[in-house]
């Protein structure tokens, strides 16, 4: 399954703080592949992602991680619990080395997108591109297939009643 280039570049947000702890998460699992779940909001149709966790698995090694099945429900329910907004939005691993999504990245995505949880579900990898740099790149499957997906850094998602920041504690790890 390829990406077609000359398909627009859709737009969508993430939180710093979750951007960071996609880093720091994949940082410290390296040289092993590491994932877990992007969770947040959808504004004007477009995802918004705030709250991220890191989902320990006994499947992973340098080129494969696979997210244990009947985790992501879980965490789900425990971020609803602190803001019933907040929803599952997809998937995210890391890749140890500076390469994009895999042709079975891609394949997982669709099976995600018919699965019915989420209309258009997202794929993150965080790719080491140097010792000290990762890149975050991000894709959403549409009716047409996959399609990359800008993330443009955002604040925290403030909270319903009080305005203020919602902060994703406990460094992002499921616990």
């Amino acid at each position: 399954m390829r990406l077609r280039r000359t398909q627009k570049t859709v737009a969508g947000w993430i939180a710093e703080e979750a951007k960071e702890l996609l880093i720091r998460a994949s940082a410290g699992s390296h040289p092993l592949e590491t994932g877990g779940i992007l969770a947040g909001v959808l504004v004007n149709g477009r995802p918004w992602v705030t709250h991220v966790r890191e989902i320990p698995s006994q499947t992973r090694n340098h080129t494969t991680y696979v997210l244990p099945a009947g985790e992501t429900s879980g965490a789900i329910e425990v971020l609803r619990r602190s803001d019933s907004r907040v929803g599952y939005l997809g998937d995210w691993h890391s890749h140890p080395a500076d390469v994009g999504a895999s042709h079975l990245d891609l394949r997982t995505l669709k099976l995600s997108a018919s699965n019915g949880d989420v209309r258009a579900p997202l794929l993150v990898i965080v790719r080491r591109q140097t010792a000290e740099g990762y890149l975050i790149e991000a894709h959403e499957w549409s009716s047409k297939g996959p399609r990359r997906l800008r993330l443009a850094e955002s604040g925290p998602l403030p909270h319903p009643r009080t305005g203020e920041p919602t902060r994703l504690g406990r460094g992002g790890r499921r616990g």
